[in-house]
């Protein structure tokens, strides 16, 4: 077997070797060489010490960042390339259900790779072969995700491992082996201890995995509660999972479909420390669902509701093609046309401006109103815009306006 890394780690190897020191490909770079799929980053170990590794880093003239240096890691920056370098550790009693109360470092690969959290994680690459202690290479080929050692001793070590277990499942189509899974239905409730930004990132990627029954198997797995902070209905996950079958739309699309059914809420978006603008854009899409969408004025509308904004409004379409037949291709090549041909459909694209409408005598108060109709009215019934057009509109606004107090 060949070296299947980049060759900027592979110097790095020679550097190290040269200096008496041992440095394996290690974790997930290795798995995914087995599995044929892109390897990410490259993750390296070590039996070299912070300090000797700053040492080589200064010998060679080599850049560094002090990544985790207190926990062992150094990111060495070769030819552009980030390559996380850390120092073998030992096992060490844990706090919080997350973070080791202290870093023992060791000088021995077989001590490092047993406090990893799955044997498909502890593999290492050595001369144009792979080290596995535990088994690994077999439950890859099994498509098998298994804790090392005792399940239960490894998510109270690190409780994020319950979500990594399940997001691997979820990325790689894997089973979960049996006692593993059963610990992590035992262990669910440890997710209170870890950060909701931790929570978000392992979610997200869930979401991003495209897997069939996502919600359905973090319900099944006692997780979907920790997760969200609320309890949700079997049903409800089923009914989401249906709707995102064979569906590749964005994470904002997803929620706002999980929001639509009653999975979620804004409080728990919040929560989960989402940002302002994906709620804001998560709620907009949502209360647009079932608005129809099926002729030239429904368009035009949603153009309006949406601001033109077409980040916002191409998840929109593809979110309702979830739930609604339409015709995707068809109403996105309208929309292109209107935007072409310079329609209008914001305030600003009004051939009228607030100050033209005061002039003619309308209050201050009710200029917003009056042109928020003028746009409604030239949305539905296509009225061209120009001046003299709008300003004979301006009258019949202002005298519904005032019928409306």
């Amino acid at each position: 077997m060949n070296y299947p890394f980049t060759l900027s780690s592979q110097k790095l190897i020679h550097l190290f070797n040269q200096l008496g020191y041992e440095l394996y490909p290690v974790g997930g770079c290795v798995r995914n060489h087995l599995l044929q799929i892109k390897i990410q980053d490259i993750d390296m170990c070590t039996n070299a010490t912070p300090t000797q590794m700053l040492e080589i880093a200064k010998l060679h003239q080599l850049k560094t960042i002090p990544t985790g240096i207190k926990h062992g890691t150094l990111t060495f920056i070769i030819q552009g390339e980030s390559i996380e370098v850390t120092t073998f550790r030992s096992e060490s009693t844990y706090v919080n259900h997350r973070h080791p109360l202290e870093v023992q470092f060791s000088n021995s690969l077989v001590e490092d790779v047993k406090r990893r959290d799955f044997t498909m994680n502890a593999l290492c690459f050595h001369n144009n072969t792979i080290i596995d202690y535990h088994n690994g290479i077999q439950d890859i080929e099994d498509k098998c995700i298994r804790c090392i050692d005792t399940p239960d001793t490894r998510f109270n070590e690190d409780a994020l491992r319950i979500l990594r277990a399940l997001r691997f499942s979820m990325q790689l189509n894997f089973r979960i082996e049996e006692d593993t899974y059963h610990s992590i239905q035992r262990n669910a409730h440890l997710l209170t201890h870890i950060s909701k930004e931790r929570i978000l990132d392992e979610f997200n990627k869930m979401l991003n995995a495209n897997f069939p029954t996502t919600f359905k198997t973090l319900f099944d797995a006692n997780v979907l509660t920790y997760l969200l902070g609320t309890t949700i209905h079997e049903s409800l996950c089923i009914q989401l999972d249906s709707q995102l079958l064979n569906s590749s739309i964005s994470i904002t699309s997803k929620l706002a479909l999980a929001l639509d059914i009653g999975i979620i809420n804004p409080t728990i978006l919040q929560n989960l420390k989402y940002s302002n603008k994906v709620i804001s854009d998560v709620r907009i899409i949502q209360h647009h669902l079932h608005i129809p969408l099926s002729n030239h004025d429904d368009i035009r509308r949603c153009l309006y509701y949406f601001n033109k904004n077409m980040d916002v409004l191409s998840n929109y379409i593809h979110t309702k093609a979830c739930i609604h037949t339409i015709n995707i291709e068809k109403i996105t090549n309208y929309i292109e046309l209107s935007i072409y041909n310079n329609e209008c459909f914001r305030l600003r694209d009004l051939a009228l401006n607030g100050n033209e409408i005061k002039q003619i005598g309308i209050s201050d108060k009710y200029i917003g109103q009056v042109l928020t109709y003028l746009l409604e009215y030239i949305i539905v019934h296509q009225q061209e815009n120009n001046k003299v057009s709008l300003l004979k509109l301006c009258e019949g606004a202002q005298n519904e306006i005032y019928n409306c107090e």
